[in-house]
């Protein structure tokens, strides 16, 4: 449903990168519209880019009208409502239109939904089922000197016999009680489920060289050692993480395969995150056979 124009989004913010599209932000509570930038700070264009001839999608987020007690926002893309959603849900769901927004660019990189770190100038990708840990292991390696590319889509581009992993630093979605919580900045408070810019933790990557996918699967006990995956359990598992798997078709697929062999899986049984960071730093080393 379109929307008229809302004379009382007067509170702006951005522009924003989405991988190689752009958005703003404007809204009708600049204490909201303040939150949600600073969920973003690490999408922000660089002063000296300039977008003034590219297309800038407009997300806005305004109270609805009438008003509701219980979904009192509705977020639009250019003068379109997205969705109305309730305050806990709102700043999530923008983030989602922003990943939207990414995966609708028009680019030739293969999206797959999971991490991706680098060190040194090498990346590695941290894919796996939901709740296996991979935005704890992300956000810890973040915390301990690798530099974050992403923490929702990995953006994969074939570069002559091997692949580069381009950045999308979205902020990483963190639910609490958390082992990063020595590293959480104190502006979170008591929140249990918070969005946490990677800039906050440590450095961001840019375009980094792939190494190696990395499977993590939480285990208590394990020795943290990273053991070669069969490319089919590999591909098996990324072809349901294909976020654009219905427009990439048959396609994809053919890509993911060729991803499989060229570059090595491994699976990681991860106890103790101290020793998984050390693990993974040898391997991007080349010190795992």
């Amino acid at each position: 449903m379109r929307v008229p124009s809302i004379e009382r989004a007067v509170h702006y913010a951005g522009p924003y990168h989405a991988g190689s599209a752009f958005f703003s932000l404007a809204g009708d509570d600049a204490s909201l519209i303040g939150r949600i930038d600073s969920d973003l700070r690490d999408l922000r264009v660089g002063s000296g880019e300039s977008v003034q001839a590219k297309r800038i999608t407009q997300l806005t987020v305004t109270r609805r009208q009438p008003r509701s007690e219980t979904h009192p926002w509705d977020v639009s893309a250019d003068g379109e409502i997205c969705q109305t959603v309730t305050n806990d849900y709102v700043r999530p769901y923008v983030l989602w239109e922003v990943t939207r927004i990414l995966l609708e660019a028009d680019e030739p990189t293969l999206a797959i939904h999971a991490g991706s770190v680098a060190l040194d100038g090498r990346a590695i990708v941290i894919a796996g089922v939901s709740h296996a840990g991979k935005s704890t292991l992300s956000g810890w390696l973040v915390a301990h000197g690798w530099g974050f590319l992403t923490d929702e889509v990995s953006r994969l581009e074939q570069s002559g016999e091997g692949w580069r992993v381009h950045p999308f630093p979205r902020p990483i979605g963190v639910r609490r009680p958390t082992p990063l919580e020595p590293f959480v900045q104190p502006e979170f408070g008591e929140a249990t489920e918070i969005l946490v810019p990677a800039s906050t933790l440590g450095t961001l990557s840019g375009v980094a060289d792939l190494t190696a996918i990395v499977l993590p699967e939480r285990r208590p006990g394990a020795s943290s050692t990273p053991t070669p995956a069969h490319p089919a359990t590999a591909v098996r598992l990324l072809a349901e993480h294909l976020p654009k798997r219905a427009s990439d078709g048959r396609a994809g697929f053919r890509t993911l395969v060729d991803l499989m062999q060229s570059v090595p899986v491994y699976s990681l049984h991860v106890d103790n995150l101290g020793a998984a960071e050390r693990a993974l730093r040898e391997l991007v080393a080349g010190d795992v056979s």
